[in-house]
């Protein structure tokens, strides 16, 4: 795995180690009106983690994304490493994250 995106990343349960671990690109989308991970705690938890590393926190989405699908599905496939990598588009990224 040369890079990794992750939507309201889980924090807790044991994802931590192997994120700690993890020195590929990285890249963590959060809303501001998130109430199970506040923008607070994954700021924090990102910058505990090794670099290369980003997070954007995304004003008025909350953990379920409604009405921001296609906001965040452009984000992760214009991430630049993924994009360079070849490993994603704008439409795959978009069904991911409608199937998800």
């Amino acid at each position: 795995i040369k890079a990794l995106a992750a939507i309201s990343p889980p924090l807790f349960g044991g994802n931590q180690e192997h994120l700690e671990q993890f020195r590929g690109h990285k890249l963590f989308l959060g809303g501001s009106e998130d109430t199970l991970f506040s923008a607070q705690e994954l700021s924090r938890f990102v910058e505990s983690l090794p670099e290369p590393r980003e997070y954007e926190i995304i004003k008025g989405a909350d953990h379920f994304w409604m009405g921001f699908e296609r906001k965040v599905a452009q984000k992760i496939a214009d991430y630049d490493p993924l994009v360079k990598l070849g490993r994603l588009d704008y439409e795959e990224a978009l069904l991911d994250l409608v199937i998800s």
